[in-house]
């Protein structure tokens, strides 16, 4: 658009010089022709009409009636003139016309620029919304970001703080300490300095009574003196000289009196400095005691949590030492079980064939009592002989009896040996296992405590390698945020470029129409001048008629 209102503004400029020569042409044209004695035609424009005009200065053309100064060839030229000069006008109506239609067509063009710019700027508005939206989206991230690193740090570093914050408390409270002792020995000598300041002060109260009495006494003599009438003029001088002491000494009271109302405010401002900080020193004391106190309960918090982790740490050594222990004395037991086990079923075996044996000699016995007993029955009739023998037969009998009886008790003892060492058995296979299991759980919680460390060691690597990420990546969305802004400052700048080019067309679309209207007011102008000259082309042509027909009636005069 500006390319075509920086077009227009040429031609405009080369149509208003062309019309200012044709212009100035027809004034030279119709200045040529002389002057005609008929200027009062009724067919001439009147002066106030002229003056209004823009063409006023210009004269207007004037029938020709001066027959002796009338060439009909420059006539015939002016007619021709005339017709180029409608011919003219025409065309610059017709110029006119498309000068309009131009000037509206670069109206069109700056109405639909301002709307390209109101919506470049609402696309700029929504540009600038979603760059500050996504600028506080990647704060807020980085934010989030440097908050979890500065917590990871924080929570390596607080040991540390805590301990220089100790430390920066003991020096606090050494300072603070001798502060107070300084507060202290100021106070010590302000007290000092007020308790001599108030014996200067009891002085001078005492001066100050004793030159009361001395001016009463003064004035009691000035009594004296003037009952006696001022007998001679040394009383007089004596006199002059009392007031001139009695002046003095009611200055130098007055300067005492100044002196200790000073020094009054000086010790009540001592009093309030002192005060001040007393109470400034009570508040710092309170302030470095609560944070002490929190400091201490925090380290000892910490040192809680320490000794707490040291303490299940030490556990859990101690316990996995006792459950090698109780696995070895186990395995031991375990392997001396087996082993007296080993010696028990050998034994058991043992007792087994000497109780099969006591069976076989039982089976035998019983035969032999079988024997016996049939013998018996055959030799009753040998009782007589074997009454002597029936002794060591009972004897014999009641030592296998026992013997038997030993055996059966033996063998329920083996038995409950054996019930006990199977349930004993168990037991250990019982604990066996617990004990199994907890070695299991131990080697899976020792496995987990390995796993986590190395998990928590690649989850330290993953944090360096993100953070490093996060850095490079913070670093790369600066560099396109500053990028991002560059080019919002090349869109703000092309934006006001354009603003100022859209400004720039509607002011000279508005010169464009100020010069269109008065181009209008020049053709309205140039429309009544040809209609001036028309009426006066008649008026000249009807002198000429005029002239032909007198020069038929009168050649003589005309030639």
């Amino acid at each position: 658009m500006m390319t075509a209102v920086g077009s227009l503004e040429p031609e405009w400029m080369t149509i208003i010089e062309a019309q200012q020569q044709e212009l100035e042409e027809l004034r030279y044209v119709v200045s040529s022709a002389s002057p005609s004695p008929v200027r009062s035609s009724p067919l001439r424009p009147s002066s106030a009409r002229s003056n209004r005009s823009a063409f006023a200065m210009y004269p207007s053309p004037s029938p020709v009636v001066d027959v002796g100064l009338v060439d009909l060839k420059r006539y015939a030229k002016l007619c021709k003139e005339v017709e180029a000069l409608n011919a003219k006008l025409t065309r610059k109506d017709v110029e006119n016309r498309e000068l309009q239609a131009k000037s509206s067509h670069a109206s069109r063009q700056v109405g639909a620029d301002r709307a390209l710019l109101t919506q470049r700027e609402r696309e700029v508005q929504l540009l600038t919304v979603q760059l500050t939206r996504e600028g506080t989206a990647k704060n807020e991230a980085v934010e989030r970001a440097a908050r979890a690193m500065l917590q990871s740090e924080a929570a390596t570093m607080e040991l540390t703080e805590a301990r220089r914050t100790i430390d920066l408390l003991r020096t606090e409270l050494r300072v603070r300490s001798e502060v107070a002792r300084d507060v202290e020995r100021r106070q010590s000598e302000t007290k000092d300095s007020g308790s001599a300041l108030q014996a200067q002060i009891k002085r001078l109260e005492d001066q100050l009574h004793a030159m009361k009495r001395d001016k009463s006494a003064l004035e009691e003599k000035m009594d004296a003196m003037e009952l006696s009438h001022r007998q001679s003029s040394e009383l007089e001088t004596k006199y002059t000289a009392a007031m001139a002491s009695i002046q003095t000494l009611e200055v130098v009271l007055e300067k005492q009196t100044t002196q200790m109302e000073k020094q009054q405010q000086a010790i009540v401002e001592l009093d309030r400095i002192n005060h001040q900080l007393q109470t400034e020193l009570m508040q710092e004391q309170q302030r470095t005691q609560h944070h002490v106190t929190r400091q201490v309960e925090s380290n000892v918090s910490l040192q809680h949590l320490i000794e707490d982790q040291v303490a299940e740490l030490h556990d859990a050594r101690s316990r996995r030492k006792e459950l090698e222990e109780t696995v070895a004395m186990q395995s031991e037991e375990l392997i001396a079980l087996g082993g007296w086990r080993k010696s028990a079923l050998r034994r058991m075996v043992l007792q087994e064939t000497t109780i099969q044996e006591l069976q076989d000699s039982c089976d035998r016995l019983t035969k032999q009592n079988y024997q016996t007993e049939t013998s018996r029955r055959r030799i009753v009739s040998e009782l007589a002989r074997t009454r002597k023998q029936i002794p060591h037969l009972r004897a014999a009998v009641q030592a296998v009896d026992d013997e038997v009886k030993r055996l059966n008790k033996t063998m329920v003892s083996c038995r409950e040996r054996e019930g006990n060492m199977s349930r004993v058995m168990r037991e250990y296979a019982k604990r066996n296992r617990v004990l199994q299991e907890a070695v299991t759980a131990t080697q899976q919680q020792l496995r987990h405590v390995s796993d986590s460390l190395r998990r928590s060691e690649r989850r330290k690597t993953e944090i360096a390698t993100e953070t490093s990420k996060l850095k490079r990546g913070l670093v790369v969305e600066r560099c396109q945020r500053e990028d991002l802004l560059q080019q919002c400052i090349a869109l703000e700048k092309c934006l006001l470029a354009c603003q100022r080019s859209a400004f720039d067309s509607a002011d000279r679309a508005k010169s464009v129409e100020k010069e269109n209207a008065v181009l209008q007011d020049a053709m309205v102008e140039l429309c009544a001048y040809t209609k001036e000259l028309m009426t006066s082309q008649e008026s000249l042509q009807h002198d000429l008629k005029e002239l032909e027909v007198r020069g038929e009636t009168e050649p003589q005069v005309f030639g």
